[in-house]
């Protein structure tokens, strides 16, 4: 039975699948052309559903009984559709998980087997796949191929335009999708642009790129929230996948945070517990610094005292100086060039080389990850609160609320207050209310957030996904 959800209104589904999600349905039968199920309210309900050319429905609850289509009814059809897999050896997240892990190109290749081997499916498979779904997959390649190798003087203005589009792409091409109700292609679209920055050119500090990794989050984000549990399954085991298996940054890191986040259903927290406990673990074996270490010109000065000639006498000034130049001929800050410069100081003399290094990348566009990795918080937030958005305060986050809570709320609050006038798109009001509710996190910043929503609402009354969001998060603000 196909395009079901149409027969019901919004509210009634909402309310049906309310009722799945519960368990109230029970006593699940079906056929190909035959269901009956019976389901619990304020008394048993039994559903029986008939679908050949036409669909008929009935349930001896009183609204039913008046011709209409009732929550009952919706609650059996959820339940049928996320039925479990029979005649299999394998869970629905095994099976989940395994074709997460396999190519797109073994995915396609096994898929045209099996409908060539059973025809009966091909049309199935036609109604699952909405109409626009393969040609936004060539649309993506299409902007790919069209910015592809920008070299020489024209590569900053190639990459701005090629972020420009690619960001009005994908948001777009998703909002279109979920309006389809084809939450997978919509999420495999994204994972296609994750993985495009990935292979591509673009600096992963580079601030544009960022706008468009956020705004992959964010979409993310939506699609899970919005997505049937049965999806959201396949959905996690890619995210899990995406934690155990790639060294990646961008998927990796917004896996975690993803997972973090989301997915906070009883089924999937003992594999969100298990990730938790094996990245605490290689952080112990990883982490060099100490909570709270700063930055001081007092330091700097003691340790130039007793060290002053160290380097001059090492075998490795050359070395050094050569890593010294080459970070300093980049306009962002190469990593790995760091971390060799930093195994081949001696330890006594890496304050004094950092200090100036601090000095001299200041303006480099990666520079707070630097502070970060040193913790070096002062200089952090100098930083972060000198940048006119929050794309920086959102990534340092977890570090900043126990370093500066109250300067990061009074952040928070000044930006948004600046910027929520220009917003327009649904995805940027996701934006401000997931931020809000980072802001209410802080101390104090609950009474902040509730008054700032309140001032919003007041300010906007047209803006209808301006109040829906503020609707969604103002329950969680308790």
């Amino acid at each position: 039975m196909n395009n079901w959800l149409e027969l019901f209104p919004e509210n009634i589904l909402e309310r049906g699948y309310s009722y799945h999600l519960h368990g109230f349905v029970s006593h699940l039968n079906y056929t190909s052309k035959h269901l009956t199920a019976t389901v619990s309210g304020t008394e048993d309900y039994k559903v029986v559903i008939t679908w050949d050319e036409k669909t008929n429905m009935t349930c001896d609850c009183l609204y039913a009984i008046e011709g209409k289509n009732c929550k009952h009814m919706a609650a059996v059809l959820f339940a049928y559709e996320e039925r479990p897999i029979k005649k299999s050896n394998y869970s629905l997240s095994e099976l989940s998980s395994l074709v997460s892990s396999a190519s797109s190109s073994l995915v396609r290749e096994l898929l045209t087997e099996i409908l060539i081997e059973h025809p009966q499916f091909i049309e199935r498979f036609k109604e699952k796949i909405p109409l626009h779904a393969v040609n936004y997959t060539d649309k993506l390649a299409t902007i790919i191929h069209k910015y592809d190798h920008p070299i020489g003087k024209n590569k900053n203005r190639k990459t701005a335009k090629f972020i420009m589009e690619m960001r009005t792409f994908i948001q777009e091409a998703v909002e279109s999708l979920i309006q389809q109700n084809a939450y997978l292609p919509a999420f495999e679209l994204i994972n296609e642009v994750i993985a495009t920055l990935e292979t591509c050119y673009l600096e992963p500090a580079d601030e544009r790129s960022l706008l468009l990794i956020e705004d992959c989050y964010y979409l993310w984000k939506e699609l899970l929230a919005e997505a049937p549990r049965a999806e959201k399954r396949q959905m996690f085991s890619w995210f899990v996948c995406q934690v155990d298996h790639t060294d990646a940054s961008y998927s990796k890191n917004y896996s975690i945070k993803i997972l973090k986040e989301e997915f906070q259903e009883k089924e999937f927290s003992s594999q969100k517990k298990k990730i938790t406990k094996k990245r605490k673990k290689s952080v112990k074996k990883g982490e060099p610094h100490k909570k709270g270490q700063t930055h001081t010109d007092k330091q700097s000065k003691s340790i130039k005292k007793t060290t002053g000639s160290t380097l001059k006498n090492t075998d490795d000034t050359s070395k050094i100086e050569n890593l010294k130049k080459r970070l300093l001929a980049s306009d962002s800050i190469h990593f790995p060039t760091l971390e060799k410069l930093k195994n081949a100081c001696p330890p006594e003399t890496w304050p004094i080389i950092r200090n100036e290094l601090f000095s001299a990348l200041k303006y480099h566009k990666n520079v707070d990850r630097f502070y970060a990795a040193e913790g070096c918080y002062d200089l952090l937030w100098d930083y972060v609160k000198s940048t006119d958005s929050l794309i920086m305060v959102d990534r340092h986050f977890d570090i900043l609320k126990n370093y500066c809570p109250k300067q990061l709320l009074q952040k928070y609050e000044f930006e948004l207050r600046q910027n929520v006038a220009n917003f327009a798109t649904k995805l940027e009001y996701q934006k401000l209310g997931n931020q809000i509710e980072k802001m209410a996190s802080l101390p104090n910043g609950l009474v902040t957030a509730k008054l700032l929503t309140k001032e919003l609402r007041e300010k906007y009354p047209r803006r209808k996904a301006l109040t829906a969001e503020m609707k969604r998060i103002e329950p969680r603000l308790k």
